[in-house]
C-alpha cells in the first residue's frame, strides 16, 4: 500500500473561526504491482496511481519499458483494469510523445493498441470491442501495406515521436498503459464507478 499524505486548511471554510488544519491520507491499495482501483479524486485534483502520470489533466499514463508483443501489452493493461494506448487527437499524441521521449533514454517506440485484425485499423479496446480510428498520425509513407496479415501475422500500430507505423505485433517494444478518468467525476463531485 503506497499512502499520499495531504495537509488541509480549514480556515477559509464558513464555520471555521479559527485555523485549523488536518491530515488527509490517500492511499493507493497495489497487488501484484497492479493497480487495484485506479485513480481517486480530492478536493476537485485527480491523482493517478503511482507510476502514472497524468497528461493534459484529462488521463493517466503508465509507460512500461520491458520489451513486449503486443499481445502480452495488451494483456498487461487490462490485468491493471487500464487499456493499451489509444489516442484520441493530436493534442493527445503529442503529449504523449514528448511524455516518452522525455522519460526514455532508449528505444521511443511504443505499442498502441490499434491493430489489423478485423481487416482495417481499429482500436482493440480492454472490454472486448473494436473502435475506429477516429484520429491517425501516420509516419511519411504509411501505412505502406493495407491492414491485414504481412508475413503470416497480423500488424499492430506503434508510435514513435509521435507518427505511427504498422509492425508485427510478434515485434517486442515498451508500451504504454492508459487509465480514462474522463467522465469518472460526476457533477456532484463524486467519483464514478
Amino acid at each position: 500500500m503506497q499512502c499520499l499524505f495531504v495537509v488541509v486548511d480549514t480556515s477559509a471554510c464558513e464555520m471555521s473561526s479559527l485555523p485549523v488544519f488536518f491530515f488527509v491520507a490517500v492511499c493507493f491499495l497495489f497487488t501484484g504491482g497492479h493497480a487495484e482501483r485506479g485513480a481517486r479524486q480530492i478536493a476537485g485534483d485527480v491523482f493517478c496511481p503511482p507510476g502514472f502520470q497524468k497528461l493534459l489533466g484529462r488521463n493517466c499514463y503508465g509507460h512500461f519499458t520491458t520489451p513486449s508483443t503486443w499481445t502480452e501489452a495488451w494483456t498487461f493493461c487490462k490485468s491493471a483494469n487500464t487499456e493499451l494506448l489509444t489516442i484520441d487527437d493530436s493534442g493527445e499524441n503529442q503529449a504523449v510523445s514528448q511524455w516518452i521521449t522525455a522519460k526514455s533514454t532508449t528505444d521511443k517506440a511504443v505499442w498502441l493498441s490499434g491493430n489489423s485484425m478485423m481487416g482495417h485499423w481499429s482500436w482493440a479496446n480492454g472490454h472486448g470491442s473494436w473502435l475506429a480510428l477516429s484520429f491517425t498520425s501516420w509516419a511519411p509513407g504509411q501505412p505502406a501495406t493495407p491492414p491485414g496479415q504481412q508475413d503470416g501475422t497480423f500488424q499492430c500500430l506503434v508510435a514513435e515521436n509521435g507518427q505511427w507505423r504498422p509492425a508485427s505485433c510478434r515485434q517486442s517494444h515498451a508500451f504504454v498503459c492508459k487509465y480514462e478518468i474522463d467522465g469518472l467525476v460526476s457533477p456532484d463531485g463524486m467519483i464514478a464507478g
